[in-house]
């Protein structure tokens, strides 16, 4: 049998263990990426069935952290040409940043519609924001608004860009 202080050390090592394994898949993924090799397989794809592998994922990180999670997605969209793996990846890493900078009893929102034409996919949250001068810095592998040691906020700093080339890929 574990004592308290072992089974602590045990959680904070499990902790450090997915953090390190996420880092190492985030690092694979824009290895690839910024070598070129961003294959994108377009597919006439249904935006429902996106939503539905993501919300289970984006519902819990936001339970985890008591934000609330609300989904919007227009009846009778057309189908959209996306790949089906990296558009919910990017989905979830762009979710995963909203729920990062917003308090508890906030709200963080997918939702999809039709504008202009085209179909609009959207995240809208209620967090902290960013400066208007800081938001072509966010894009930049490996670099946090707030690089300082002592920052709040963990991550790598390679979510966004990568997010921002299978947007672009889109």
């Amino acid at each position: 049998p574990l004592n308290s202080q072992q089974l602590d050390a045990i959680r904070v090592m499990e902790k450090a263990d997915i953090r390190l394994g996420g880092l190492i898949e985030d690092l694979i993924q824009f290895s690839a990426y910024s070598q070129g090799s961003l294959d994108m397989r377009l597919i006439d794809t249904n935006l429902a069935d996106i939503f539905y592998e993501v919300s289970p994922k984006a519902s819990k990180k936001c339970e985890e952290k008591e934000i609330i999670y609300q989904e919007r997605i227009s009846q009778n969209l057309p189908l959209v040409s996306a790949d089906p793996q990296k558009l919910p990846w990017a989905l979830l890493h762009l979710i995963d940043n909203a729920v990062k900078f917003t308090e508890s009893g906030g709200r963080v929102q997918l939702g999809a519609s039709m504008e202009r034409g085209f179909v609009k996919i959207y995240i809208l949250d209620t967090g902290i924001g960013i400066s208007k001068e800081h938001i072509s810095e966010i894009f930049e592998p490996f670099h946090q608004v707030d690089g300082s040691s002592t920052r709040r906020y963990g991550g790598t700093g390679l979510g966004l860009a990568m997010s921002q080339q299978i947007i672009t890929g889109h």
